[in-house]
């Protein structure tokens, strides 16, 4: 009886710890079968890899969109992710600055993807990102948007990471922190772009979601589509309004379709990514947007953000939708190459037919078979956007081979345009064109063929017009010398100024790069130069310098020259010297007696180069020379002239 009872217990206890075990291996199998390819996972023909978000740890089913009533966390879904483009530095920044108000007064997340370049420039902008930056403000998260907006698509691995790194660099200095995303320029983007952020140490891409062919959807749940390079595609799928000139016009989208496209892709996908710029919600005057903000268009924004609020959609960041809030980053570790430790093998002789150059016991040194490489030549034709030539004595070149740092050519002139290089073949070329020592073109050519052609297209130039002031701002300064420099203090134009303080209009090549700019140099007479801060010249653009100099117009303090002959003050005796004084043009300007104490007097004079003379009175013979610059800081002069015999009687004290 006893027997029964306990073979009894036995069973229970097994059948109890079978069933223990089949749970046990169903939820460690769970994960695997969770990411099949049958459920969206890896699939043996692509390189996509589908994760579920860390961060959304309590994924909403999302299928009724006006079921998804219940209470919202930062862990929970449906989200919205609104996307803010184009943030830059001197550029409809008080629009910028009213749309990120409306998300503050909101209390909702924003995603901004912010271009580096002229940053540092708008200090009303920077200020106001610092602040609102702070803890206690909702969260704005700063994305990388590129250095000036470029099309990456169209660059090589080296250029976007030098691009992107600027902006990262920039931001880091003035925020503190680096961004964890890159939005793409123009939504385009190709496998450099990918490289580019991995190394950049960034995890995650917005792209736009017509070119993105990597975001899919797994069993209804929300996912993070994670690349094979480790990072996330978070495209943007509803747009404010519509691109139709390449980023420089839109038009309008009606709010019910805007609503429309947010349901669907929150049903579809479990998030949305709204695409805004700021030219949405600019004035449009003559074709062009200006900075004043279009009311109606930023009221439509801010209902838009009611709504979604209203049916308990979490306003999120691209960061929080690709969980990186929780996610330890590594940073990528290029695998070191090591020598191997020698190897004690014994080595059996070989045969007479086989070949030993390598083999370890041979007493032959190893032939050493010098490969050439074939050449082939490269024809670059440098043109404008007219396709009208450039002129070849502007221009230069520098080029790269693969990913060198250093030129392997470096052409200081060009002999003629179209003109001919050779290089190896079968290299990647970079060809950095210069026109009068401005970068204004970045060309990548795979040098695959013996006679190759390519196409080098530079912007157009653009104009300085150069004004002239004293240091009141309003008084011109004419006559003056105008002249125009390059950062490698070349000199690029001269000019002259009128009676109204204005020179000639100056046509220049713009400026592209950062490390390229001109400085405007204005001299009065020979010695008196002021100069301009570093001036960019943007394509097709006039840019208006004005130049105050540090000097008033007039010299109003009472200017004393006192001559010495040799080591005594000149005397004077019934007016028996005079000084003159003389233009840097030898015109004569004034003249005064000398007096007693050997000293002459002027008084209101301007600025400049002048020469004062020394003469007798009598017969105006000349008795000595001084070239004097009067700017103000100075106001006495002492002149010395050498081994007159004064005929004036001595003057008793």
């Amino acid at each position: 009886m006893n027997e029964i009872h306990y073979g009894r217990i036995y069973n229970k206890s097994l059948f109890i710890f079978s069933i223990f075990t089949l749970l046990l291996i169903f939820f460690v199998m769970q994960p695997a079968l969770a990411i099949s390819p049958g459920n969206g996972g890896v699939n043996t023909n692509t390189k996509s890899v589908v994760t579920t978000l860390p961060i959304l740890s309590k994924p909403a089913t999302v299928n009724n969109l006006s079921a998804a009533n219940a209470v919202s966390s930062t862990n929970t879904c449906p989200c919205i992710v609104f996307r803010l483009d184009g943030v830059q530095g001197s550029y409809l920044s008080d629009i910028q600055m009213k749309i990120m108000d409306v998300f503050q007064k909101k209390n909702a997340s924003l995603s901004i993807g912010i271009t580096g370049y002229n940053l540092t420039q708008d200090s009303k902008l920077v200020s106001y990102l610092q602040n609102n930056l702070k803890p206690g403000h909702t969260a704005i998260e700063m994305a990388n948007h590129g250095w000036r907006h470029e099309d990456f698509a169209t660059m090589g691995l080296s250029q976007q990471i030098t691009l992107m790194n600027k902006t990262n660099q920039e931001l880091n200095k003035m925020f503190g922190k680096k961004p964890n995303a890159f939005l793409v320029p123009y939504g385009m983007y190709d496998n450099d772009t990918l490289k580019a952020i991995k190394q950049l140490k960034m995890n995650v891409i917005s792209s736009s979601m017509w070119s993105e062919d990597k975001f899919v959807l797994v069993k209804g749940k929300i996912t993070a589509n994670k690349d094979s390079l480790g990072l996330y595609h978070i495209p943007s799928m509803t747009e404010f309004e519509s691109d139709t000139g390449n980023e420089t016009y839109w038009t309008n989208i009606p709010k019910d379709r805007v609503i429309d496209s947010i349901n669907s892709h929150i049903t579809k996908y479990g998030y949305d990514v709204f695409l805004i710029h700021p030219q949405n919600f600019a004035t449009l005057v003559n074709g062009q947007y200006i900075n004043t903000v279009d009311t109606t268009h930023l009221d439509e924004l801010a209902s838009i953000i009611d709504y979604v609020k209203s049916k308990h959609i979490h306003i999120s960041t691209i960061s929080e939708i690709a969980g990186l809030d929780r996610v330890s980053v590594s940073p990528v570790v290029k695998p070191v190459a090591t020598t191997p430790k020698p190897v004690n093998a014994t080595v059996s002789k070989p045969s007479s037919d086989v070949d030993v150059s390598n083999s370890v016991d041979s007493t032959e040194p190893p032939k050493v078979v010098k490969y050439v490489e074939p050449n082939g030549s490269l024809t670059m034709n440098v043109q404008y956007p007219s396709a009208d030539p450039a002129n070849a004595r502007m221009l230069s070149m520098k080029i790269y081979r693969d990913f060198d740092t250093k030129p392997y050519m470096e052409l200081p002139t060009v002999s003629d345009n179209p003109y001919t290089v050779t290089l190896p073949m079968y290299h990647q070329y970079k060809i950095q064109t210069f026109v009068n020592s401005m970068l204004s073109s970045v060309n990548l050519v795979t040098l695959d063929s013996g006679n190759q052609n390519t196409d080098v297209n530079i912007p157009w130039g653009g104009t300085i017009l150069v004004s002239a002031y004293f240091d009141d701002g309003q008084t011109p300064i004419s006559g003056a010398s105008v002249s125009i420099r390059s950062q490698d203090n070349k000199t690029r134009a001269t000019g002259v100024t009128g009676s109204d303080g204005s020179a000639t209009r100056f046509s220049l090549p713009s400026t592209n790069d950062d490390s390229n700019y001109y400085i405007v140099d204005v001299k009065i007479n020979n010695h008196l130069t002021f100069s301009s801060d570093h001036v960019t010249l943007q394509p097709e653009s006039i840019n208006k310098i004005k130049l105050v100099a540090p000097w008033h117009s007039m010299i109003e303090n009472l200017i004393t020259v006192k001559v010495y002959n040799q080591t005594k003050v000149l005397p004077s005796n019934g007016q028996t010297y005079a000084v003159q004084m003389y233009d840097d043009q030898g015109n004569k300007l004034s003249e005064s007696p000398v007096n007693i104490h050997g000293e002459g007097y002027f008084w209101s004079m301007q600025v400049g180069d002048y020469v004062f003379k020394v003469v007798k009175a009598s017969n105006g013979t000349v008795l000595g020379n001084m070239f004097v610059t009067v700017d103000g800081t100075k106001n006495n002069f002492d002149m010395t002239i050498q081994n007159h015999a004064s005929t004036a009687k001595p003057v008793l004290n």
